[in-house]
């Protein structure tokens, strides 16, 4: 789809001038969609602030979403951790798809979510009601969704000032030799199209973490890390753990070769375990949950060598 813009809409912002003129789609949307690369303004990416300029020629070439009549509620089991008028937090089993997609059209954590609390189909974006942010499919862990609009414009407002502290427990390849670093390196979408993301200049991404103990088995060490994003990048711990050469233990996409072939955790040791943050009520609230029995049970036995402290 092409649109050309007039005088009357020289200086306004492309994301706003998008929504605008395709009233299906939100500016927050409109934004996502640019700085993913599929709205272009005289065949160049530019960013959703850009100041649109008389006869410029706007491409739009959006992603398939699933419609919005095709979101089923699904009696699907949740593992409430907190709830009141304005949101719940869910305990998100590992191989749960957060909302659906063109690969996942059921079975998503939205569709729980349609059957669990039927008005939540009118908060937020259509194609994810209530979803505020994301874990990826095979990472656990503690995520909110809002049950209000008010909550759920509430709640974006904290994630996008950083506002809402999360933690995570990630079980890396080797000794990390620092005990506590910060992780910079900007990320983009892989222009080879595949699920990968990669290193760019992009978007600013920053994770924090610190050890919390070493492992090893047999002549394999490990290394258990809090780990604080500071940023909500797509794959951004899994990346920059990986990138200062401590891949996630488990991860297919971004381990290394001999790693993916040994290691035998079915998923990536990964668990978002704690949430802090004012609530809409204005009352600061922390959340934390231990870890899944399929990451406990890894840890003393991931082989027929039992785990034991690494001293250090």
């Amino acid at each position: 789809m092409q649109l050309k813009t007039t005088k009357k809409e020289e200086g306004q912002r492309l994301d706003l001038f998008l929504a605008k003129k395709l009233p299906d789609l939100s500016r927050s949307a409109s934004k996502k969609h640019i700085e993913n690369g599929c709205v272009l303004v005289g065949g160049k990416k530019v960013k959703a602030s850009y100041q649109l300029n008389d006869q410029d020629v706007v491409s739009v070439d959006l992603p398939e979403t699933v419609p919005q009549q095709d979101l089923a509620p699904e009696n699907i089991r949740l593992d409430i951790v907190y709830e009141d008028d304005d949101l719940v937090i869910i305990n998100k089993p590992a191989g749960m798809v957060v909302h659906p997609d063109n690969n996942y059209q059921s079975g998503t954590l939205v569709n729980a979510l349609l059957n669990y609390y039927p008005p939540i189909k009118d908060v937020g974006e259509s194609d994810r009601p209530g979803i505020v942010h994301r874990l990826d499919k095979d990472t656990s862990g503690l995520i909110i969704c809002a049950k209000t609009e008010e909550a759920y414009k509430y709640l974006v407002a904290k994630f996008k000032a950083r506002e809402v502290t999360k933690k995570y427990y990630a079980l890396v390849f080797g000794k990390v030799k620092d005990k506590q670093g910060t992780v910079t390196y900007s990320l983009s979408k892989n222009k080879s199209g595949t699920a990968k993301m990669t290193i760019a200049i992009d978007k600013e991404a920053v994770t924090k973490y610190k050890v919390e103990k070493y492992y090893q088995d047999n002549d394999q060490l490990y290394t258990l890390l809090e780990v604080s994003p500071q940023t909500g990048r797509t794959h951004q711990i899994r990346i920059h753990l990986a990138k200062i050469g401590h891949p996630i233990v488990g991860d297919q996409l971004y381990s290394f070769k001999q790693h993916r072939r040994e290691c035998p955790l079915k998923r990536q040791f990964l668990h978002a375990f704690r949430l802090e943050f004012k609530l809409p009520s204005e009352k600061d609230k922390s959340f934390e949950i231990g870890l899944p029995e399929d990451l406990n049970n890894f840890l003393p036995k991931s082989s027929p060598v039992r785990f034991h402290l690494y001293k250090h």
